[in-house]
């Protein structure tokens, strides 16, 4: 989970720092799922972090599956923070 106010105060503060104006709309979903005449769909070259977290009981053992999940979230995390270094 993560605070998507703060995700998008970071893109918009590094599409600025990158010449990127006006704020440009990021929404794939959107722009792959509702196309309009006048958009235009452009790759990003600019590095965006983005947080990621898991959330448990401090009152229960996670599953094996969960377990495991929480493992690759944590290495493919490691692995992008490595990647964008």
């Amino acid at each position: 989970m993560t605070d998507p106010f703060r995700t998008r105060c970071i893109a918009d503060t590094k599409l600025k720092q990158n010449g990127v104006t006006p704020p440009a709309i990021i929404e794939a979903s959107t722009g792959y799922g509702v196309p309009f005449e006048e958009m235009v769909i452009r790759p990003l070259e600019v590095h965006i972090p983005y947080f990621r977290a898991l959330i448990a009981s401090a009152n229960t053992t996670p599953t094996p599956l969960v377990e495991e999940l929480m493992e690759q979230v944590k290495v493919i995390a490691e692995a992008e923070t490595r990647r964008n270094a």
